[in-house]
């Protein structure tokens, strides 16, 4: 359904970049090529303006976070490099991979040694935005899975059964018990609410990036019951709180960006008990396609094997060896 809707949009800006550069070159007396140039472009300039608008509301967030808490402000530069890898990450997500790769199977790797991986994505997204890091996993041999979470505008908890099916899938495919769940935006809250209803015996790690663990500003202006759910203070997010034990946030790597366009305040987005890695000058959608995240993607992954390795020699009895001191 995603990739329709999408390629609707385009349509749409299609059309709309044809009348404009028909307008440029026939009323308004442009040169052809001129206005073809123009109209080309005007699609990129649309995807700026909307992700320079967002940005400059991250900012505000930022700045009045900062002075709550006795922080620094941040220097312009990494703001406008936010900017403008958004822009290239929102285009290449919105334009060539959700319209045409939703429904293609992603890369998997098939070392039995490393540790499965479950991807969920977020918001008015689908599976296909994954593409980029999930070639990443495949070649570091990690068995890769994946979801759309359909239809678009549901509650969260209706994608629960879509999420569940995918673990299955992946842990009869693979043998494994456990897998890692890592979860973009939304799909961080869709990865928890599914351990609040199943529990974490089959969970080996989580890892969400920019997702909005205390709610985000942005929220009020988006569609659906599941954006409603996002709001900060909303019933959905306190029911999470109540219920997760500090075992299970220890599962949790929380990754942040302070120049997050879309999730605000930005600094505010943690997990008591998670881990936490902060980045800058990286935007939201950026953060799926971002080389910064994937040191952090690596350590929290190899935490999870040598977890589960310990797990495994203590179900069986098998003695751990006293460490030696030099």
């Amino acid at each position: 359904m995603i990739a329709w809707l999408v390629r609707a949009i385009l349509a749409g800006e299609l059309l709309a970049a044809l009348a404009a550069g028909w307008w440029l070159s026939s009323a308004a007396g442009w040169p052809p090529l001129a206005a073809g140039l123009v109209a080309a472009g005007l699609p990129a300039l649309l995807h700026a303006a909307v992700i320079g608008l967002q940005s400059l509301s991250g900012a505000w967030h930022r700045a009045r976070f900062a002075r709550q808490t006795g922080g620094a402000p941040l220097p312009p530069g990494p703001a406008v490099r936010a900017w403008l890898g958004e822009t290239a990450a929102s285009l290449r997500s919105f334009a060539l991979l959700m319209p045409w790769f939703g429904d293609t199977p992603l890369p998997t790797g098939r070392d039995p040694g490393r540790v499965p991986v479950v991807l969920v994505h977020g918001y008015f997204c689908n599976r296909a935005v994954w593409r980029p890091l999930s070639r990443w996993l495949a070649a570091r041999g990690h068995p890769v899975e994946s979801v759309n979470l359909e239809p678009p505008f549901a509650p969260v908890e209706s994608y629960l059964p879509g999420l569940e099916k995918a673990v299955e899938r992946l842990r009869a495919r693979t043998g494994a018990r456990r897998v890692a769940l890592i979860g973009h935006s939304m799909g961080g809250l869709v990865i928890r609410a599914w351990i609040a209803r199943h529990g974490d015996r089959r969970v080996a790690a989580v890892v969400t990036l920019g997702s909005p663990h205390q709610g985000t500003w942005s929220a009020r202006f988006g569609m659906g019951r599941n954006v409603a759910q996002m709001q900060p203070g909303s019933r959905f997010l306190a029911g999470l709180d109540a219920v997760e034990t500090p075992s299970v946030r220890a599962l949790f790597t929380v990754i942040l960006t302070l120049h997050d366009n879309i999730v605000m305040p930005q600094a505010a987005q943690t997990l008591d008990g998670a881990r936490h890695r902060v980045l800058h000058g990286v935007g939201h959608m950026a953060l799926v396609h971002a080389k910064q995240v994937r040191p952090h993607l690596a350590e929290a992954l190899q935490q999870a094997e040598a977890r589960g390795e310990a797990i495994e020699r203590d179900e069986a009895g098998v003695p751990i060896a006293p460490v030696r001191q030099p």
